[in-house]
């Protein structure tokens, strides 16, 4: 953890969120509360719904998106936070 403020602490390094005893995040943050590396979700059932990766708070590069809860996952590509291909 690292004091950003008085009292207000920001998470560094890699974290997991667990909600009724599942994985729903998994992600890392850097020293600047920026998201930063590899980026997972999954959803109530445990399938994957998003996977990609962030540079200093940012998507780039290939990510996996499941737009709807029975959809299929999809492709698409970021550079510096902007979608490049849906």
């Amino acid at each position: 953890m690292l004091e950003t403020k008085p009292n207000h602490y920001s998470q560094v390094g890699p974290f997991i969120l667990v909600q009724n005893g599942k994985k729903i995040l998994e992600a890392n943050q850097n020293k600047d509360g920026e998201l930063d590396g590899k980026w997972r979700t999954w959803n109530e059932k445990g399938e994957l719904t998003s996977e990609g990766m962030y540079e200093q708070g940012k998507e780039e590069g290939v990510w996996l998106v499941r737009e709807s809860p029975e959809g299929p996952l999809q492709r698409k590509e970021y550079k510096q936070g902007v979608l490049q291909s849906p």
